[in-house]
């Protein structure tokens, strides 16, 4: 069996790439940060706010888990193909969009992403959606 890590990251290297050319092009068209609100802790004002690439990356992500079967074009590149825990079959849609969501998030925090996988040996979008990715 293939190293599919490998090709994961390389897919998601790709989808990265793919992701920062068409936020490149819409960037221009809105203000890049969204503000949410502020809170004080230890006598220092924070900021909530969150980026305009995150909604391209849960776009993209959402379009192709629930549009395209789950495959990117990273992952079609690659050969590999997101499936069921369960029966290798293709996950239901909201299990896809739920994965997406927590993909997106999780990226955004890629340092617990890593250590989560190199505890666990899977990432933490495909726990919490009970899917796997496979290679073709």
């Amino acid at each position: 069996m293939k190293k599919i890590i490998y090709r994961r990251i390389l897919a998601l290297i790709i989808d990265s790439m793919i992701i920062s050319v068409i936020f490149s092009v819409i960037s221009p068209l809105f203000i890049k940060n969204f503000y949410l609100g502020s809170f004080t802790f230890f006598e220092k004002t924070w900021v909530i706010s969150f980026h305009i690439y995150f909604i391209v990356f849960l776009c993209y992500f959402l379009f192709f888990d629930l549009l395209n079967n789950g495959i990117t074009f990273g992952k079609m590149i690659l050969h590999v193909r997101l499936v069921s825990e369960k029966n290798d079959s293709l996950p239901a849609k909201g299990t896809q969009f739920i994965r997406s969501l927590v993909k997106a998030i999780a990226t955004t925090i890629p340092l617990i992403s890593i250590i989560y996988y190199a505890i666990k040996k899977r990432t933490i979008q495909d726990v919490v959606a009970k899917t796997k990715t496979i290679y073709l």
